[in-house]
C-alpha cells in the first residue's frame, strides 16, 4: 500500500490549491448542502455523534455536521488539504493518514463518511472497508457518496 498512498499524497499535495478552488467555493457548498446532505444523512440524528470524515480533503460537509452538533475528525492523506481544512474549521481535529490504515482505536466513531474519495481506493476497497468497520462502534454507520460512472 505504501506506494499507492505515497502517489495519492503527492497527487493531492500538488493539486491542493486547485482542489480548494474547484470544490470549496461558496456555490459548491450551497449545492452540497441542498442536494448531498439531505439525502446522505436523511433521518440521522447527528447531534452528539463522534464522526470521522475520512478522505476529507477541504471538508465538503464539515460545516453542516458541526452546525448539527456533531463532533468531527477530518482525516486525509494530504497535509496541504488538511491545512486548508484547518483554516476553514479552526479548532477541528485533523489527522494525517490513510483510509487503508486508520490511525485510531477500535470502535470509537458513531459515523464514518466519505464524499467522492473511494474511487481513489480502487482496487483495494476491501482494505478501506475493513478499516472503516474496525473504527465504527457497534451499530455505527458508514455513509459514502461517489460520482456516477459514465
Amino acid at each position: 500500500m505504501g506506494n499507492i498512498e505515497a502517489a495519492q499524497a503527492e497527487l493531492f499535495r500538488s493539486q491542493a490549491d486547485l482542489w480548494k478552488k474547484h470544490y470549496d467555493d461558496e456555490f459548491s457548498h450551497r449545492y452540497r448542502k441542498k442536494f448531498y446532505f439531505p439525502k446522505l444523512f436523511e433521518g440521522v440524528e447527528i447531534k452528539g455523534m463522534n464522526i470521522l470524515e475520512a478522505m476529507c480533503g477541504t471538508g465538503c460537509l464539515t460545516d453542516v455536521l458541526l452546525d448539527m452538533g456533531g463532533r468531527g475528525t477530518g482525516l486525509d492523506i494530504s497535509d496541504e488539504l488538511l491545512a486548508h481544512y484547518r483554516r476553514a474549521y479552526p479548532g477541528a481535529r485533523t489527522v494525517a493518514g490513510s483510509i487503508f490504515s486508520l490511525p485510531f482505536e477500535r470502535e470509537i466513531f458513531d459515523l464514518v463518511y466519505v464524499v467522492g474519495g473511494l474511487h481513489h481506493a480502487q482496487p483495494h476497497l476491501d482494505k478501506a472497508f475493513s478499516e472503516v468497520h474496525r473504527v465504527l462502534k457497534p451499530g455505527g454507520r458508514f455513509f459514502f457518496l461517489e460520482p456516477p460512472d459514465n
